[in-house]
């Protein structure tokens, strides 16, 4: 639980974009405006994401739940892809 209270004070850094956020229209503009905030406070963010989860995969430390979000999501992703022709 600790750890949940420690994580949700660091991502209210995005209730400056609140009034954004919530006039969106899918998650996918969410995530956007959420993504845009990250990488406008840290231009390396997504790579530096990137590393440390690989890191924290190869020590086994990846939970079921967010494995299987993976999965389905690159799923989803080469679905939209294949739509799309790429």
């Amino acid at each position: 639980m600790k750890k949940l209270s420690e994580g949700a004070k660091v991502e209210m850094e995005h209730a400056k974009d609140w009034g954004r956020i919530k006039q969106t229209k899918s998650p996918e503009e969410m995530a956007g405006i959420i993504a845009s905030a990250h990488t406008n406070e840290f231009p390396g963010y997504y790579p530096a994401l990137a590393k440390m989860e690989n890191s924290l995969k190869k020590r086994g430390l990846e939970t079921k739940r967010n494995k299987s979000a993976r999965e389905k999501y690159g799923k989803i992703e080469d679905k939209r892809k294949e739509r799309l022709g790429k």
